[in-house]
């Protein structure tokens, strides 16, 4: 799914795009305001396991300093490529990278255009038994970071054991960079940040302050790269498909120079842009993880 909130032409406006799924929880976008007199548009994309079935809520505000009343409009776009979440990627004598993706479109009408793939950012997913209210642990942006967005989730029966749960983000010299809180079992926290050592702070609080409560934490780390690194794509026909209604084919994906150093256990985070010639809306956009074998 992709979103897009824009200020129409010759209208004023500043606003902002905030985004939650069925259950409640809210997707962060680092392209969350529209702005009239920048031309800057607002836009989000959900792909993968995070497309959840049911009512999605689109939840614009302005801000008090808005001198004037802020015109928006929306435009949604659905796209029925069948991705894989991850594929394997493979180095290749000599450095770089090599990776195939296989994909099918689900729609009834044909997708055309140019296909462009960027590495936009690491991902770790983490799985943590904490025992106690307060957990820590530590975050290392590489080089050519700018920032991380953190994504928590508890199960029911876990976020039910406290009261409400602080967390903040510090860096090496003790400044806090983020502080946000629980207001349902998932939480974004994105900060902007150089490389450096970061700690992540998790304060729970419970209805009984002597009670030492035992739960699991599941943490997905995105680090984001200050320059997405492209990829080249090649199809049957080059780098320009035609993707028709449910005929498989298969992107070769390749880069001849090496990945950038990065933390053992991180993957490559690759976005996949579908210029599409025959539908108007926002670029077909899908996510995916590059898992090295």
């Amino acid at each position: 799914m992709m979103l897009e909130m824009r200020i129409p032409e010759g209208k004023f406006g500043r606003a902002y795009l905030n985004l939650y799924d069925p259950e409640g929880r809210a997707h962060e976008t680092s392209k969350r305001v529209a702005h009239s007199e920048t031309r800057q548009k607002a836009s989000v994309v959900i792909s993968g396991d995070a497309l959840l079935p049911g009512v999605w809520e689109i939840a614009p505000y302005a801000t008090f300093r808005n001198q004037k009343k802020s015109s928006i409009e929306f435009q949604a776009r659905f796209g029925g490529i069948d991705i894989p979440d991850s594929v394997d990627y493979f180095v290749p004598e000599g450095g770089g990278l090599e990776a195939s993706i296989p994909l099918t479109n689900r729609f009834e009408t044909p997708v055309k255009g140019a296909i462009n793939a960027t590495v936009r950012a690491w991902v770790r997913d983490e799985s943590y038994d904490v025992e106690g209210a307060k957990y820590e642990t530590d975050l290392v942006l590489p080089s050519g970071s700018v920032g991380a967005t953190l994504s928590f989730e508890l199960s029911p029966e876990d976020y039910n054991l406290f009261t409400d749960i602080a967390v903040n983000v510090v860096d090496s010299s003790g400044n806090v960079v983020a502080q946000s809180g629980f207001g349902a079992r998932f939480l974004d926290v994105s900060f902007r940040g150089g490389p450096g050592s970061y700690t992540v702070e998790i304060l729970g609080a419970t209805a009984r302050p002597e009670s030492e409560p035992t739960w699991n934490l599941s943490l997905r780390e995105t680090q984001r790269l200050a320059t997405p690194i492209p990829l080249e794509v090649s199809g049957p026909e080059g780098s320009g498909v035609i993707l028709y209604p449910g005929v498989s084919i298969t992107l070769d994906t390749t880069m001849t120079q090496a990945l950038p150093e990065r933390p053992d256990g991180y993957d490559a985070q690759v976005e996949l842009v579908f210029e599409d010639v025959l539908h108007r809306g926002p670029a077909l956009t899908y996510r995916l993880v590059y898992v090295r074998q």
